[in-house]
């Protein structure tokens, strides 16, 4: 148990007197050394400023009061012994209060920890898709049209058998995007449109099924050779992207910033070569190559093959012609 005179001593409370005599019992008596330093110690970082006179005093008066009231209800009978105090609710109101305050942190990084775990999964296993896709279609990823949007990539994959039709809104969404609240709040259970029902789609209904397509992310469409459109070689290049979060639009309708998905500008994004690393910015080391922009600066078709493109979901090939935007 704790010697009162030692808070009094580290709090400076202890008249002239009492003062002399207690450092005396310091020189000879260890514990209360210890004691000293203990409460020395529970005190570090809390020297916010200078305590009141007479703290200690009424400190330890106090908990004196404390004590005989507790007495004084350890007489009383069993029925008053159970019943709550309002202390006793205040006291543990403030507990869970606090213990709720140290683990929102926790729970939140949590979730987003999740949540990203979640979007990278999906990318990975929509490439890893269209990679085995390319294996049996002469090294081609799935092949989108001038005119058609950018997510015509999963039709593709759900109509060749490397993507289940009925799980497709599940592959395609990141829990963490704008386009997850939407695509998911809408038909849960509606499947992939056929080739047929888009040509017939019309207005908002074609730009809807357009923008679900792809969902969450943007795919590479081809590029121009010899003034021949192609579609994209599988290289195997660590350098040459296929997939990744598709990016902003910005309130214009045109321009384009990298993606906040994930906190901060930037993207997941699926290479060539199988793996999936993380890109700030929208521009991918080494090769300096952006990856929502043409060389041109446009969202359309490469220009060569090195120049890799990677449009949103509703977005074509033919091009939107991009004003010139920061890459953060």
């Amino acid at each position: 148990m704790c010697d009162p005179k030692a808070v009094s001593y580290v709090f400076g409370e202890l008249a002239d007197e009492e003062l002399a005599e207690f450092e005396l019992r310091l020189l000879n008596d260890p514990e209360l050394r210890e004691q000293v330093e203990r409460v020395r110690e529970s005190l570090d970082g809390c020297e916010g400023g200078t305590c009141p006179r007479g703290l200690a005093d009424r400190t330890f008066h106090e908990i004196r009061a404390a004590r005989a009231l507790a007495a004084c209800e350890a007489l009383a009978s069993p029925a008053s012994r159970c019943r709550w105090s309002l202390a006793d609710v205040t006291l543990g109101s403030l507990a869970i209060a606090a213990v709720l305050m140290l683990a929102a942190p926790a729970v939140l990084a949590s979730r987003e920890t999740a949540r990203n775990t979640a979007c990278v999964h999906n990318l990975e296993r929509l490439g890893q898709a269209s990679m085995n896709y390319a294996t049996y279609h002469q090294r081609r990823y799935p092949h989108v049209s001038l005119d058609e949007n950018a997510g015509r990539f999963v039709l593709r994959l759900v109509d060749s058998g490397y993507l289940p039709r009925s799980e497709w809104t599940s592959w395609v969404v990141c829990p963490s995007s704008p386009e997850a609240e939407w695509m998911l709040d809408a038909d849960a259970n509606q499947r992939m449109p056929t080739a047929e029902q888009l040509s017939v789609a019309r207005g908002e209904q074609l730009v809807s099924l357009q923008r679900r397509m792809g969902g969450s992310y943007a795919y590479r469409v081809g590029y121009f050779e010899s003034c021949q459109y192609q579609s994209v070689q599988k290289r195997s290049d660590c350098r040459s992207a296929l997939l990744s979060d598709a990016p902003r639009l910005c309130a214009d309708g045109r321009s384009i910033r990298a993606s906040f998905n994930h906190g901060v500008a930037g993207q997941n994004v699926f290479f060539d070569d199988g793996q999936v690393r993380r890109v700030v910015g929208c521009i991918v080391p080494v090769v300096n190559d952006h990856l929502f922009l043409n060389a041109s600066g446009d969202r359309a078709s490469g220009q060569t093959w090195r120049d890799a493109v990677l449009l949103r979901s509703e977005d074509c090939p033919w091009g939107h012609p991009t004003p010139a935007t920061p890459s953060f």
